[in-house]
């Protein structure tokens, strides 16, 4: 055979039109290889290159002097090819092979540049006695492309592409509906539906390679709901859509060496591809058998390396070459899945299948179900131990069915944590879907007790190793609720702080998934006694006069006293306070209510063990108040804005405009800071003060320009004196923006 140095190019795709040419009189014979650079998973590129086999790939024979098409055929897996030649006689040609593949469908895989441009690589000059007799065209090697600070091979990546189409061909996936691009050398690695995007020092990462050709896969044969965005290994709170789609991306490069026959398929490494060799090149990796170097730190449904190691688990054999001698597998994935399926094809019909096909949410646990109900797998106990290895645990725990109070588990007050247990039950045998789940624990309290509920990660895991997000609710004896929380806790969490009991009896506790995008997952609960309460008591205020009205918003008053935290209801001279939050067990902030009378007023607390009171003086203003949407600048509303003005009962309150900050005096009649003078001052109200001196005027928003600034004033007349000048309040400003 003969070797031949050659040199890659670009040519452009146009280029690869079949010509039409006489009827083949000859053939020519040879092999297409490339110059591939070795790599291990803890050692990185090795420094030794090898020639491997392009497989698939379009070989054209050309006149050396025309360029017309002689003859074109493709390579099989081993590079081989034997083209009919046309013609006949003595002739100088060459041969000259694309980065293009047309075996499967009516789309192509295709690697090229960034201009959309084909590679290619060309022999030299053969001359050839006779076009009508076989010839050997010998060993057509394509070199390994340098840049700079890169080296890679476009015929590696097309190697990669046509792997992976084997692949899922062999499990019965159909041809090509679009292209499968991949594009190099790009500013990074990534993929856009039907386009790998190669980094330019990525060029021989088969690994990152596969992976985002994996994406393109996902794309073309099933459906995805990645956001994308930044991801990495030991990251066990990603997007679940994320994480399945990335872990899946992952697996699918594992699974395609492993179906080509490599030594130890199964892992994900990217190195730095500069040209350099050694282990220092290692830039990440992990391997899917035992999720080394990160398995501590790896597990759970939004965790993408725990979805690759447990759909790895599906797939890999016995006698895979993992690279961990005498380490055998939990799951082979030679032995049937389903009837006649084993683990690749189970994944295969389950990922292409209708479960995740049409989930509005991917995620791993369709995934799962897709196993069930597509493939139709009938190994629960041996897929449910795959997945529960790497924290996904798609089992019901030992306390369902537990769904309702008549079923509720009891629950031992303490600081001990419950075993492991999941938000997963089933109607089915086996129990696939799960979801939905709701546990119900019971608790024994007494009238007093201040307790404390919460859920936390397994184990009390500091990353989350779940994608579990709980919800906490707490009934009374009696069914009514008393509380309920979906934050509070580690992470996501819940957590009922402070929750003070006011009768005696069993209390039912529920757990539930808080999000309906993560409606699964494992959590560990505890109840707790932190203390015990009696009747509140008030001590103080940190206002005890207050105005009927303020020219922003009113400011919060803070109740101080003994447990009060746990208030059920506020009022105000009988008014409804209609926000209040606690501050622990011995304080209150409370929101102003709007007042019906001046004075001395009620302030009462009421809690489940009683109620305590005090009193709060609300007084007019001494100086007039305006107040505009409690000081917000800027009008969105359609509907009309208050203005409210307050003084004293009976007071007549003059509501001015102006459209100037510039101030306006009239001697012993009004002394404005707005109106520019008293041509540009506009009364628009008189308005008269209520039993507590407030008086209010509807701005007609949807009546005035937007974009136009109005400054506002009120001037007040006292009842009582009605002496002048006017006694002028604060002054607001507001502009309508739409």
């Amino acid at each position: 055979m003969l070797s031949v140095l050659v040199a890659v190019a670009c040519a452009a795709a146009s280029n690869l039109a079949a010509s039409n040419h006489a009827a083949a009189q000859g053939s020519a014979s040879g092999q297409l290889l490339y110059v591939d650079r070795e790599f291990t998973f803890s050692g990185g590129f090795t420094g030794v290159d090898v020639e491997r086999p392009v497989p698939k790939a379009i070989v054209r024979i050309l006149d050396a002097g025309s360029g017309a098409v002689l003859g074109s055929g493709s390579t099989d897996l081993s590079g081989n090819f034997t083209i009919a030649v046309a013609g006949s006689g003595p002739r100088d040609v060459i041969v000259r092979a694309f980065s293009l593949s047309t075996n499967y469908g009516v789309g192509r895989v295709q690697v090229e540049d960034l201009s959309g441009a084909v590679y290619s690589t060309s022999s030299p000059i053969l001359s050839i006695p006779d076009l009508a007799a076989p010839f050997d065209a010998g060993q057509l090697v394509a070199p390994k492309v340098i840049g700079p600070g890169y080296v890679g091979g476009p015929f590696n990546l097309l190697d990669q592409g046509v792997r992976a189409m084997e692949y899922v061909t062999s499990l019965g996936a159909g041809g090509l509906p679009l292209n499968l691009l991949v594009q190099w050398p790009d500013s990074g690695s990534f993929a856009t539906f039907n386009n790998a995007h190669i980094s330019d020092d990525d060029g021989f990462d088969d690994l990152v390679v596969l992976h985002e050709i994996g994406h393109v896969i996902h794309n073309l044969y099933s459906s995805s709901d990645n956001p994308g965005g930044s991801h990495g290994f030991t990251q066990s709170d990603q997007d679940p859509a994320l994480s399945l789609g990335e872990g899946w991306a992952s697996f699918f490069a594992g699974a395609v060496r492993q179906h080509q026959g490599l030594a130890n398929p199964g892992f994900y490494l990217d190195c730095d591809g500069d040209g350099s060799s050694g282990p220092g090149t290692v830039q990440l990796h992990m391997r899917f058998e035992d999720g080394a170097p990160y398995a501590a730190f790896t597990g759970g449904e939004a965790d993408e390396g725990a979805v690759f190691c447990a759909l790895w688990d599906l797939v890999d054999r016995a006698d895979t070459d993992d690279g961990i001698p005498g380490d055998d597998d939990l799951l082979d994935g030679s032995i049937d899945l389903a009837p006649g399926l084993d683990g690749d094809q189970a994944q295969w019909a389950a990922f292409t299948g209708p479960e995740v096909v049409d989930s509005p949410y991917l995620h791993v646990i369709e995934l799962w179900d897709g196993l069930f109900l597509d493939a139709g797998a009938d190994r629960y106990p041996e897929l449910s131990a795959a997945f529960a290895a790497w924290k996904i645990r798609v089992e019901e725990d030992l306390f369902e069915p537990d769904g309702s109070t008549a079923q509720g588990t009891p629950l031992v007050l303490g600081d001990a944590w419950s075993p492991t247990l999941t938000l997963y039950a089933s109607p089915f045998d086996p129990p696939v879907p799960g979801g939905g789940d709701v546990d119900v624990f019971l608790v024994d309290l007494t009238a007093g007790q201040v307790v404390e509920v919460e859920t936390r990660y397994p184990g009390g895991a500091p990353d989350h190793e779940t994608y579990c997000d709980t919800r906490l609710s707490l009934f009374a004896p009696n069914g009514s609720i008393v509380t309920t929380a979906f934050t509070g806790g580690a992470g996501a969490n819940a957590k009922l702080s402070d929750a003070v009991i006011d009768q005696t009896g069993t209390y039912s506790i529920q757990v539930a998934a808080q999000s309906s995008f993560r409606p699964t997952g494992s959590y560990e609960i505890r109840a707790r006694v932190n203390g015990s309460v009696g009747p509140p008591t008030i001590s103080g205020l940190s206002l005890s006069t207050v105005q009927t009205l303020y020219s922003t918003a009113a400011p919060q008053v803070i109740v101080s006293g003994t447990n009060i935290g746990s208030a059920t209801s506020v009022t105000i001279g009988g008014a409804s306070v209609a926000s209040f939050s606690a501050i622990g067990l011995s304080g209150l902030s409370i929101t102003l209510p709007q007042f019906a009378q001046l004075g001395p007023q009620d302030l009462v607390v009421t809690t489940p063990l009683g109620a305590a009171s005090t009193t709060i003086n609300v007084v007019a203003p001494a100086i007039p108040v305006l107040n505009i949407a409690d000081g917000l600048q800027f009008w969105t509303s359609t509907s009309p804005i208050a203005a409210r003005v307050a003084a004293a009962p009976g007071d007549l309150a003059f509501l001015f405009v102006s459209l100037s900050s510039l101030p306006t005096s009239v001697p012993g009649v009004l002394d404005l800071d707005i109106g520019g003078g008293i041509a540009g001052l506009f009364q628009v109200a008189v308005l008269t003060g209520d039993s507590i001196g407030l008086a209010s005027y509807q701005i007609p928003i949807v009546l005035l320009p937007t974009q136009v600034t109005f400054h506002l004033q009120a001037g007040v007349l006292r009842i009582d004196t009605l002496a002048l000048p006017l006694e002028a309040s604060n002054t607001a400003k507001g502009k309508k923006l739409f």
